[in-house]
């Protein structure tokens, strides 16, 4: 740590050097005669400084250098001097951010004390700043929905299945109008994250216990209120801290936003480090979708993070289709979730979503959910007495926990059954393309081959014909074969054979064009023999 002394008058600098060292000899008081110099020296080291700015430095631009010392390293002390008394001054230096104001000429009766205690602020800001960057905080996804109806707050419980299994996580409804989480997973909670509103900012982990229920697979649901009025007391302050208290509790939070953007949601989208839109594969849906996107833009809302499409009830046969979807909202796809409605109806019609496998819906949530930790390790390095504690809490409170652990097992399978299930089915649409193409081909050769086959039988009636009248008139058997060669269609005549006259009849005998070796068509007509 050091003390800069930033002033261009020299008598001034060994003044005050004097004085500082006489407080403490231990104090490494440097002098730096510009601004630019002062700039150069922070920007190489910022962290734990003290620096003393005389007023009159830049031709009496002092409190700007302050100012913008203040903005640009936080953690550096900033105390002015100047030969002025009165409040005016106090006021200045309070509005550009400095911590006090040492007199000129120096004083050790003022310096004793200010000057010690700018240090010692200083080396507790620095080590609380380091303490607080070691700390873990947990990572915010925000589930918001294009329109109602698309299946947000489904796919937020699951999700956060998804997450609990890994690492502890919190669930917040803040639909404060219509959220209903607890009602799917047949939670009655007393209280709600409204209840949260009163504490104000010293929310720790005790307010969160007591406000938050757990629920099946270790995941602690901060509730909707029951009353949509009782969300009224939720305001964006309000959010704001009942989301960072989250932060420094779970290493997860999973926020369902609903699909309406007021304050709260507004807030909330801006703590996020992620948000995940949710529409299905309609154009009322996607136009909401793309609504929401330009709406976030246009009011400056959560421009740091990433907003990825959630495409829910994908169905192949259906006319919109992922890329499509893409392309209709602006949005980059990243997650794609097959409809599975008859699967879901019975589960929640009976409040058991998560006791359910729902295989075809969790595959692409855990693939999700692994790329995301991949990328985000600290989900992966959070204490494990943490998650413990969580599970052990949720299942003392459910009294199932044998249940859960079988049912977490053959979960386990069904995902990883689940996970594949995509990648199979690509595997199998390039294992079938050449069969599906060969057999095509092969159908429309058959039907053209039926065609040329009863073509040949017509124009072997009208060869026999024409052989006949030629034979009629007195023509030898080579000049009829040549005149009924000559009219035939293109491809017949090769495998032309003309008989010999009997009983007054002939026999044609003629080939039908193919690559395969068929058997000739024949037919045979009467002669006329003219007198």
């Amino acid at each position: 740590m050091a003390l800069f002394i930033v002033s261009q008058n020299r008598e001034v600098v060994e003044q005050v050097r004097a004085t500082l060292l006489e407080i403490d000899a231990s104090f490494a008081v440097n002098a730096v005669g510009s601004a630019e110099s002062l700039r150069m020296r922070l920007q190489d080291d910022s962290e734990g400084h003290v620096v003393l700015i005389d007023l009159h430095i830049n031709d009496g631009l002092g409190l700007d250098l302050a100012r913008e010392v203040t903005m640009s390293w936080p953690l550096v002390a900033t105390l002015l001097l100047t030969t002025e008394r009165g409040n005016q001054i106090y006021e200045s230096a309070l509005d550009v951010g400095a911590r006090d104001v040492l007199p000129l000429p120096a004083s050790l009766e003022a310096y004793s004390t200010k000057a010690p205690a700018a240090v010692a602020r200083t080396h507790h800001r620095v080590e609380g700043f380091a303490i607080e960057q070691q700390r873990q905080i947990g990572r915010v996804i925000a589930v918001v929905g294009a329109k109602g109806g698309v299946g947000t707050s489904l796919l937020a419980l699951l999700l956060a299945r998804e997450l609990a299994r890994r690492t502890p996580t919190c669930l917040i409804d803040l639909d404060l109008r219509n959220g209903d989480l607890a009602a799917y997973c047949g939670a009655r909670p007393q209280r709600s994250v409204a209840d949260l509103a009163d504490v104000g900012e010293n929310i720790g982990r005790r307010e969160l216990d007591e406000a938050s229920f757990p629920i099946h697979g270790g995941i602690m649901l901060l509730a909707a209120p029951k009353y949509g009025e009782a969300g009224e007391t939720m305001g964006e302050p309000q959010v704001r801290r009942v989301v960072q208290a989250t932060r420094y509790q779970y290493a997860a939070i999973i926020l369902d936003c609903g699909s309406r953007l007021d304050d709260v949601q507004a807030a909330a989208l801006d703590f996020a480090d992620e948000i995940l839109v949710v529409a299905t594969p309609d154009i009322p849906s996607l136009r909401a979708a793309r609504r929401l996107h330009e709406s976030m833009e246009r009011l400056d809302i959560a421009r740091s993070s990433p907003l990825s499409l959630v495409l829910n009830k994908v169905n192949r046969k259906a006319e919109i289709q992922p890329s499509a979807a893409g392309r209709l909202t602006g949005l980059a796809v990243g997650m794609e979730v097959p409809g599975a409605e008859k699967l879901l109806e019975p589960s929640m019609n009976t409040a058991t979503v998560l006791e359910q496998p729902l295989e075809p819906i969790v595959g692409p949530l855990k693939q999700w959910v692994d790329n995301g930790t991949r990328k985000a390790t600290p989900l992966l390095s959070q204490d494990s007495t943490m998650l413990e504690r969580d599970a052990t809490h949720a299942d003392q409170r459910s009294g199932r926990s044998n249940q859960l652990t079988k049912r977490g097992e053959r979960n386990k399978r069904g995902k990883r059954r689940g996970g594949w299930g995509r990648r199979r089915e690509q595997g199998q649409i390039l294992a079938e393309a050449p069969v599906s193409f060969a057999l095509i081909t092969l159908t429309i050769l058959v039907c053209i081959q039926l065609v040329f086959w009863g073509a040949s039988h017509l124009v072997a009636a009208n060869a026999a014909k024409d052989a006949a009248r030629y034979y009629a008139v007195g023509m030898p058997q080579g000049q009829v074969q040549r005149k009924v060669a000559d009219r035939l269609p293109w491809g017949w005549g090769d495998g032309l054979k003309v008989g010999s006259p009997y009983s007054s009849r002939v026999d044609v005998s003629l080939s039908i064009p193919s690559p395969f070796n068929l058997p000739p068509v024949d037919d045979s007509a009467i002669i006329q023999w003219e007198r």
